[in-house]
């Protein structure tokens, strides 16, 4: 796509290196090292850099097809059809029934409770404090 869009070797060049030291920094290294190892000054190719987007993204806004849904006959599927192994499926968890006195009652007595109540109205003060700090 960027051979459509990019007639420039050299900015090809950069928009590509660009892209792969931001998607894959461990493997291209940083584009700072990239400009200085080939003599670029990086201001200057972050400059190119900036200039090429905005050519592609005239470019694309003048065929608004592009930008649309692929044609999905034409996109073939991640996943092929498969017959599905019914012996890997696990058999769904069986339910039990609850005991009358197991179920869980509300009692605003409770410590456990009011232990909670102080705990979040305690985060609710500390996040409200960090969102005025802000």
């Amino acid at each position: 796509m960027a051979s459509e869009y990019v007639k420039d070797e050299d900015r090809r060049v950069l928009l590509g290196k660009w892209s792969m030291c931001l998607a894959a920094p461990h493997v291209a290294g940083s584009f700072r090292d990239f400009c200085r190892e080939t003599g670029r000054i990086r201001r200057t190719s972050e400059r190119h850099l900036q200039n090429e987007f905005q050519r592609i993204s005239s470019e694309l806004i003048k065929f608004p097809q592009s930008l649309q849904e692929p044609d999905w006959s034409r996109v073939s599927p991640m996943m092929p059809n498969s017959a599905t192994d019914l012996d890997k499926v696990r058999t769904p968890v069986a339910k039990h029934d609850l005991m009358d006195g197991a179920k869980p009652v509300y009692d605003p007595l409770s410590p456990e409770l009011a232990e909670l109540v102080k705990r979040l109205e305690k985060a609710n003060r500390r996040r409200e404090r960090k969102r005025q700090a802000a």
